[in-house]
């Protein structure tokens, strides 16, 4: 950005994602909590607007005030916003806040007083998030989420079968991995000191690598030639955010199991709201829009008359479209997203800040966490489901044979490897202007 120049403030779109509790005549915009914030999230919102919104006090650099005008605006008038979302942005702007007042501001505000550095810093994460979404508006969801990642997973857990049954230790195990499924960002296999230290460098060379590729599609073009904002922002998404943050902490097996287990207690809350919500009276045909009403779907049925096959090939695009429907509305929900991102927070940056180096949990610790995410797993899983799959109505053999299962996220250097793919997939499917996989050996 050109200096002196101050980007201008973007307004508000209305969500062009709905929820399944939106109205028509609503102007198709997403229900969002007040920025504000509740009771809740007073503490948040306060945080927010003194790191992002206070300016640097005649006293001092290091003192910072919020002015009364600021308190009593609501978020959305102070800062750009960085989604479609009003909930969505709270929880961003958060670890926005978190990673700025930690990283920029303990060192920026002992150099110079100036309080525009940390919002143009701002300016250039808004656009690039505002860039991100109406990218993943253009990608296919369903089957990115439904085939793609599942493919992965699938090719990911052979490849860790084939290594247990064939390697002895560790390291060989590892090896083997890795020879089934190479990346540059991962080799070579670490076995001792040397070759630790030649992963990590190649595996901070991709983060940078992944980041500097992405940055061009998403920045403003008069930001490219500010180097500053450049490497400074690179270095957050790269460091902080892609190496420390997924492919660090992200890949230890417990924190996986961890997070699973925090993950569904948050969503089945929304997910039996979202059932509750979608019994009615109507047909489940109409209320989906499938058909008119049920007697319009009888009459084309028995219109038709064109046999068996007619009324079943009727049937199964019928069914598509329903479990479409159903996907858009529970799985793929926008208003799923404010509480995964507000777990995440809690667990990353516990009271708005960055969290100490967790003390690893003991191998009793690690043991029940694991059997914790099993019994998640399997309660989150309606009943005859698991029973037609587990061939058994006893719940402890269900949850023994899910924590077999978790074992093959046993390994923190085997999981970055499902982690990269699945990045690269992701980034691949925003920006299909990189290509195919980034490195795949």
């Amino acid at each position: 950005m050109a200096q002196g120049e101050r980007p201008v403030r973007h307004l508000r779109h209305p969500s062009r994602v709905t929820t399944s509790g939106s109205e028509a005549g609503n102007d198709h915009k997403t229900k969002q909590p007040n920025l504000n914030g509740g009771p809740g999230d007073l503490a948040t919102i306060t945080f927010i607007k003194r790191v992002l919104c206070s300016k640097p006090t005649k006293s001092g650099p290091l003192t910072e005030t919020v002015g009364d005008e600021i308190n009593e605006k609501p978020v959305d008038e102070l800062l750009p916003p960085l989604t479609s979302s009003n909930g969505v942005d709270v929880q961003l702007y958060a670890i926005i806040s978190v990673i700025l007042n930690q990283s920029v501001q303990s060192w920026y505000n002992r150099i110079t007083p100036d309080g525009d550095f940390v919002g143009e810093i701002v300016q250039i994460i808004a656009h690039c998030t505002r860039g991100l979404e109406e990218r993943l508006r253009l990608v296919d969801l369903e089957g990115l989420v439904l085939d793609e990642l599942p493919n992965l997973l699938h090719a990911h857990l052979d490849a860790v079968k084939v290594a247990l049954d064939a390697g002895r230790t560790d390291n060989q195990i590892r090896f083997i991995y890795h020879t089934l499924r190479p990346h540059s960002a991962l080799s070579p296999p670490a076995t001792d000191e040397a070759t630790s230290l030649a992963q990590y460098e190649n595996e901070s060379d991709w983060c940078q690598l992944l980041v500097s590729a992405i940055m061009p599609l998403v920045l403003p073009p008069e930001d490219l030639v500010n180097p500053c904002l450049d490497v400074l922002v690179s270095e957050i998404f790269s460091e902080m955010i892609v190496h420390s943050g997924i492919l660090g902490r992200a890949c230890e097996p417990w924190l996986l199991w961890e997070g699973v287990t925090k993950g569904i207690g948050t969503l089945r809350p929304i997910v039996r709201m979202g059932q509750t919500a979608a019994l009615s009276p109507t047909s489940r045909l109409e209320q989906f829009g499938l058909l008119g009403s049920a007697e319009a779907a009888k009459r084309d049925l028995h219109g038709a008359q064109q046999g068996t096959l007619d009324a079943m090939a009727l049937a199964f695009w019928s069914a598509l479209q329903l479990l479409s429907t159903q996907i858009h509305d529970r799985l793929l929900n926008p208003a799923l997203l404010p509480p995964i991102l507000q777990a995440i927070r809690s667990a990353v940056f516990p009271d708005n800040a960055i969290a100490p180096p967790r003390v690893p949990p003991t191998s009793d610790e690690i043991t029940e966490i694991k059997r914790e995410c099993a019994r998640a797993i399997v309660e989150a899983v309606p009943e005859p489901a698991r029973t037609y799959y587990f061939a058994t109505n006893n719940r402890e053999v269900m949850e023994k044979d899910i924590e077999g299962k978790l074992e093959l996220f046993g390994d923190a250097y085997i999981d970055k490897h499902l982690v990269v793919a699945a990045l690269e997939l992701v980034v691949v499917r925003l920006f299909p202007e990189l290509g195919y996989p980034l490195s795949t050996g």
